[in-house]
């Protein structure tokens, strides 16, 4: 098995690493971690989420101009608050 994706717990007896895969979202398995099986399927979802929204940020940002007159943009977006638009007119993105 893959490191990356071991147990990081250790024996008490023997003080070898774990050798079962760790659960999904956190560091040990789910002899050594503690959890019920709730704990367990939350901590995952948790961790998909959080993946999934750094993603979408990623995507969302990743070409972005660095704002250099911020009270612009705040203008621009009250004006999109104010007049009820979901999105700016295109003529107004970069």
């Amino acid at each position: 098995m893959d490191d990356s994706r071991r147990c990081t717990g250790t024996s008490r007896q023997s003080g070898e690493q774990c050798r079962r895969a760790r659960c999904e979202g956190l560091d040990k398995c789910s002899l050594h971690c503690g959890l019920s099986e709730a704990d367990r399927e939350r901590a995952a979802g948790e961790h998909r989420l959080m993946s999934r929204s750094e993603r979408m940020i990623k995507a969302r940002y990743e070409d972005a101009d660095p704002v250099t007159n911020p009270l612009e943009v705040v203008q621009r977006l009250s004006r999109v608050a104010l007049l009820g638009w979901s999105t700016p007119p295109t003529s107004w993105k970069r």
